[in-house]
């Protein structure tokens, strides 16, 4: 997964290279920030899972 500071820079070169349009601009960030969410959501998911199968495993 990206690290902040990794993702920040993307959007800057992303945004310079809209060159000012803040339509772009704000349609790229919106597309990075729901990606990031994705992925988020996606790796809280995993922890659910991998902590429920250490539970049931405590119990075996």
């Amino acid at each position: 997964m990206l690290k902040y500071g990794t993702t920040q820079a993307v959007l800057q070169v992303y945004e310079k290279s809209a060159n000012a349009d803040s339509g772009i601009q704000s349609n790229i960030i919106a597309h990075c920030s729901y990606q990031m969410q994705k992925s988020l959501d996606f790796h809280e998911q995993n922890l659910k899972l991998i902590g429920e199968a250490s539970r049931i495993e405590k119990r075996a």
